[in-house]
């Protein structure tokens, strides 16, 4: 069991640095289009597309790290408030974990519903002309 943990911490790290390095580039994308637009009166439209793309990525990505961390859909008012009573306290996580494991479901089905109509429709993004499917098989992926 402690192997497990120590698989699954280690998992989440790798998570937590592809995150990082995600918004890092989105960031470095995004100051250069604003140095590029107010410096010169030019941009690159490609550069917000992708900063775009890959903040969503990250925002999936990064789902599995803020639920064990117990920071995904708490609400620290109420915790707080029941503190001192496990039980209760017991019940609210079984029913968020409930709702979370829902939510899932029906993401991961729309994700798929979704690929398979990029897929049908050929769907590619405006500017890159990137095809949506990819994106969206990573996004249901992550």
């Amino acid at each position: 069991m402690r192997t497990i943990r120590r698989i699954f911490e280690f998992n989440l790290q790798i998570i937590t640095w592809i995150s990082a390095v995600i918004l890092a580039i989105s960031t470095v994308l995004s100051a250069i289009n604003v140095f590029l637009r107010y410096g010169f009166d030019s941009s690159l439209v490609w550069a917000d597309e992708l900063s775009i793309y890959i903040v969503i990525l990250m925002v999936f990505l990064f789902q599995p790290y803020l639920e064990y961390k117990d920071d995904q859909l708490s609400i620290s008012v109420i915790t707080e408030h029941f503190a001192n009573k496990p039980i209760v306290l017991k019940i609210m996580y079984f029913i968020r974990m409930l709702i979370t494991f829902v939510l899932y479901i029906v993401l991961i089905r729309s994700g798929f519903a979704l690929i398979s109509q990029n897929l049908m429709y050929q769907a590619a993004t405006p500017v890159m002309r990137f095809p949506l499917w990819i994106l969206s098989l990573i996004v249901t992926i992550g």
